[in-house]
């Protein structure tokens, strides 16, 4: 178990960091992509 949410973990860090680089990121974006993550 503890694997998989360090996998899901690892793909949002990943997806943050690419937004991020594309510099089309805001908090907002970045809080209700984790809110949607958590339903």
């Amino acid at each position: 178990m503890r694997d998989e949410i360090f996998t899901q973990y690892q793909k949002m860090r990943a997806r943050i960091q690419y937004w991020i680089e594309q510099g089309e990121t805001t908090k907002d974006k970045v809080i209700s992509y984790l809110e949607e993550d958590l339903e």
